[in-house]
């Protein structure tokens, strides 16, 4: 499981940064006033924490904003009460990002794509459906699927912390982005967390630092977890559900939006919310048998062994580091493709076991390709290639 639970982001594209020094020192200043607890390192809490538990918390947490003093435990338990009883809603998520890509991937150049957003609650199971355009995904009784039209292949697993959203994943129940974000407050010291209540609306507003090593900023701004962010909820005042959401990352001095949800249907019901499509191809990867990888080798080494591979196609080598679901269609893509310079490995981000090394291949056609391969050190210490191609 550990060796396939990236495998969705196989198709990820990685952008090819060039920082410069003022932006290398400015990430590393930002990361040196407000060092990073354990807590803040934890990963993003999947599951949510029980409207108890966090009931408990938010009496902890008073906070006084606005033109009077308030709590934020008190406005914001009417607001888990309000919406504990929703059984069905839609919503529409706008996203800077691919239609192709992973649904945690973002990216400030890209413009908003649409994402529908259905959530069915009914014997104690919550099945909902998220679709992108071209990356599906839905969850009902038996599990998680997420898939690509295109590909016809998707893949499957009964493992309920299988988290296919990133970030999205907050949105499926209004109830839990509150919890979350009350978890991620009382959690991580250097958030600043501030609420404030009108006669109508109630504004809730997170700030954040970027979580992960950016020595190398490569992996700054992909991903909301991996961003300097403000993260701002609008709640009704009246009757205590959420009526929008947008969250924004800062660069060079200055806000993006990235996401915002701009309309939610309470009560509405989509009858298809937990319908399989008939054409595509699911593999569980609770059972698949992994990779190999790539044993006993450096990262640069096992990047070179593998991109050198692409002109004649070695199977032998290219069959341990691929999902074996996709090698026809990286074998389509890119064999006879030459590799003509590797670069230095790096490290940016949040994931540990990640490793990045910059290529340059030339295709059969004359196409040049520069992009940083992205290699996964499996528990067996086998490399295997989860990303940037």
């Amino acid at each position: 499981m550990e060796d396939y639970k990236d495998i969705q982001n196989l198709l990820k594209p990685r952008r090819d940064i060039k920082a410069s020094a003022e932006l290398r020192n400015r990430v590393l200043n930002s990361v040196d006033k407000k060092k990073h607890s354990a807590a803040m390192r934890r990963n993003w809490i999947l599951g949510g924490i029980s409207a108890g538990i966090a009931a408990a918390v938010l009496i902890l947490v008073l906070i006084p904003t606005g033109a009077s003093a308030m709590s934020p435990g008190e406005v914001l338990k009417a607001a888990l009460n309000a919406l504990t009883g929703v059984d069905f809603f839609e919503m529409e998520v706008e996203v800077r990002t691919l239609k192709n890509d992973s649904f945690s991937y973002i990216n400030p150049e890209c413009d908003f794509i649409k994402h529908n957003i259905s959530v069915a609650n009914t014997d104690s199971v919550m099945n909902w459906q998220v679709d992108k355009g071209s990356r599906k995904a839905i969850h009902n009784n038996r599990g998680t699927y997420v898939w690509i039209d295109a590909l016809k292949t998707g893949w499957f697993s009964e493992n309920p912390e299988w988290n296919v959203l990133g970030y999205l994943s907050v949105f499926l129940r209004p109830t839990k982005t509150i919890e979350t974000e009350l978890y991620q407050c009382t959690n991580d010291p250097t958030a600043e967390y501030d609420i404030y209540k009108d006669e109508d609306r109630i504004y809730l507003t997170i700030h954040s630092l970027p979580k992960g090593d950016f020595a190398n900023p490569y992996m700054l701004n992909t991903s909301i977890d991996e961003s300097e962010c403000y993260r701002r909820y609008v709640i009704d005042a009246h009757t205590n559900k959420m009526i929008s959401a947008s969250i924004s990352i800062e660069i060079d001095g200055r806000e993006v939006e990235m996401i915002r949800l701009n309309n939610i249907i309470y009560g509405s019901k989509n009858e298809d919310v937990d319908k399989l499509p008939s054409d595509i191809e699911f593999i569980n990867i609770d059972t698949a048998s992994g990779s190999e990888g790539l044993a006993g080798v450096n990262a640069k080494e096992a990047a070179s062994l593998i991109l050198n591979s692409f002109k004649s196609w070695n199977g032998n080598i290219l069959g341990k580091v691929f999902d074996q679901s996709l090698l026809n269609v990286y074998r389509r893509a890119y064999k006879g493709a030459e590799l003509i310079d590797i670069g230095k490995p790096f490290k940016s981000g949040k994931e540990k076991n990640v490793t990045f090394v910059p290529y340059t291949l030339k295709f059969s056609n004359g196409q040049i390709k520069r992009y940083n391969l992205a290699l996964y050190m499996t528990p067996s210490n086998g490399w295997i290639v989860v990303g940037g191609l």
